[in-house]
């Protein structure tokens, strides 16, 4: 975390677009700030209004024009909700973003317990696929990334590596103690 927090200091502090780009995110007035807001506003509506099982798979996506015209915003671009969490509400109400949140929650924790691996080479698998997953997820706070086929595939394929090296880790441990 400190390595992290030291390099975007250092990107924000020697590089004036990446500068320029993180004091955008906090501009109201910035074009695409207003538009995601009123995106993010009209979907959350449509979670309200249908707070169990969400309006449909991708249906808040065909039927956002009748929930952003209640906000007379002619400019606003007509797309998805730019949040990946606002999206599983707005798509799949309070049970699709459960069941999207325990997936991820299993792998987050099948990749920390995986960086106790011995061996060197799971470990830097398990590494690795930590930081795919913190991407994509705190990526998601500003983008529908389960919606592009090539990372929710990646995302997919990591977790599928996590599991079977966590369970080939257990497996072997397990045996270890059993034979100690």
């Amino acid at each position: 975390l400190l390595v992290f927090i030291l390099t975007i200091g250092a990107l924000y502090t020697n590089f004036q677009s990446f500068a320029n780009r993180v004091d955008s995110i906090f501009d109201s007035q910035y074009v695409a700030n207003h538009n995601r807001i009123y995106l993010w506003k009209a979907n959350w509506m449509i979670f309200t209004e249908n707070p169990i099982f969400g309006l449909g798979f991708e249906e808040n996506r065909k039927q956002i024009d009748t929930y952003l015209d209640r906000f007379d915003q002619p400019k606003v671009m007509r797309n998805h909700p730019h949040n990946t969490y606002i999206n599983f509400l707005a798509g799949l109400g309070i049970f699709g973003l459960a069941f999207f949140l325990l997936f991820v929650g299993w792998n987050l924790k099948s990749t920390l317990a995986g960086l106790r691996s011995e061996n060197a080479f799971h470990r830097t698998l398990f590494v690795g696929a930590l930081g795919l997953q913190l991407v994509i997820l705190l990526g998601g706070l500003t983008e529908c990334n389960f919606e592009d086929s090539e990372l929710n595939h990646q995302y997919i394929l990591f977790a599928a590596l996590v599991e079977y090296l966590r369970q080939t880790y257990a497996g072997a441990e397990l045996e270890t103690k059993i034979t100690a």
